[in-house]
């Protein structure tokens, strides 16, 4: 059963909520005299490493070191950039951090696009989701979001069912040569995905490119999270790597 949200008036008489901004104030201070050029070029001592978990840390300021780790050998302005999500989550001065935010992405996209990982450029979404008073961009982040949050369900589900092969070379192709011309359904007559010449992920590319034109910065993090899947291993790299169609290509170069 679906646990239900918590009420406004919930919120605010939920004192472990206080408890997890405390000292939150300090870093209105720092990031009073934010300068964007010397975020980017300056490098967080040590090496990036190989799997970063992060774990709830209750202590804000010992919450902010931890993850400090996670991005040593990366530009300072993308741990600013995480530190504002965390303080947006912990529900500090809201309306001020999210200014900061969303200042933060109208002046840096480009860069933010180019260097943060899968897991921030979602968190970055999930914020605007969260907080931008635009329901339209709201609802185009939310589509990055689904998709990736898709693709991570069934590549679990993949790993725990021990599969070992994840390469396009190895599907089976008495099953890929048949498929490429009748579909089969899946649930519910849901049709599946013709591979090899399916035109539906060309048409939902035309539909976000579309869509999305009102809102430049939602248009920029959409395509971006939508070119990653594609190179990156996903069931949409693999069916790219199948495909005989031109007309019906859905990624870019």
């Amino acid at each position: 059963m679906l646990r239900r949200k918590k009420s406004k008036l919930e919120s605010f008489l939920n004192f472990n909520r206080y408890k997890k901004r405390r000292g939150a104030e300090n870093y209105e201070q720092i990031f009073k005299e934010i300068d964007y050029t010397k975020l980017k070029n300056d490098i967080i001592p040590g090496d990036s490493p190989k799997q970063f978990q992060s774990y709830m840390i209750k202590d804000l300021n010992e919450h902010m070191v931890h993850l400090k780790t996670g991005f040593a050998g990366k530009s300072e302005l993308l741990y600013y950039h995480a530190q504002l999500i965390v303080l947006l989550r912990r529900g500090a001065d809201v309306k001020s951090n999210f200014l900061l935010f969303d200042d933060l992405w109208k002046n840096e996209s480009d860069f933010l696009c180019a260097n943060l990982n899968m897991r921030w450029l979602i968190a970055a979404a999930d914020t605007f989701i969260d907080h931008d008073a635009d329901a339209i961009t709201s609802a185009l982040m939310l589509n990055a979001v689904i998709l990736i949050n898709t693709i991570k369900l069934y590549e679990t589900e993949r790993y725990l069912y021990n599969i070992e092969s994840k390469q396009s070379k190895d599907y089976d192709l008495e099953k890929l040569d048949p498929i490429s011309k009748n579909c089969f359904d899946l649930f519910d007559e849901l049709p599946s995905f013709r591979v090899g010449v399916d035109d539906t992920l060309r048409n939902m590319r035309w539909r976000i490119e579309a869509i999305a034109q009102s809102r430049p910065l939602a248009h920029q993090l959409l395509l971006e999270v939508f070119d990653r899947v594609n190179k990156h291993d996903s069931v949409y790299k693999r069916f790219r790597e199948c495909h005989q169609k031109p007309r019906t290509a859905w990624w870019s170069g």
